[in-house]
């Protein structure tokens, strides 16, 4: 019994002496490319949230000037509408008195 856990012993310490061969710790320029990558998406992360923030901000002040300009064309629309209004009352009272001086023309009275 005592050689078989000696044995055991010996196999488990030459598995342990293989791993540590194997698995030897990333040299220093690994590890600097490592963190140097971790920022960079730390970076990446941080401009896409400021860009959205950015698009937010641009569209609301889009939104604020365009409700004010709104305001403005609405105004001079009404006040385009009410003028053309003027002009069509104005034809249609001389198209009124054309056809009434053309009924006098065509139908002369006896």
């Amino acid at each position: 019994m005592f050689c078989e856990v000696t044995s055991k012993l010996s196999i488990l310490d030459k598995c342990q002496n293989n791993c540590s061969t194997s698995f030897k710790p990333l040299p220093n320029a690994c590890h600097d490319t490592i963190s140097f990558m971790i920022n960079l998406l730390f970076h990446i992360q941080r401009l896409k949230k400021e860009m959205v923030m950015r698009v937010n901000q641009v569209a609301a002040e889009f939104r604020k000037v365009s409700n004010k300009q709104m305001a403005e064309t609405t105004k001079r629309t009404i006040r385009e509408n009410v003028a053309i209004n003027a002009q069509l009352t104005k034809m249609s009272d001389k198209t009124l008195e054309m056809i009434a001086v053309c009924t006098i023309v065509r139908w002369p009275s006896y």
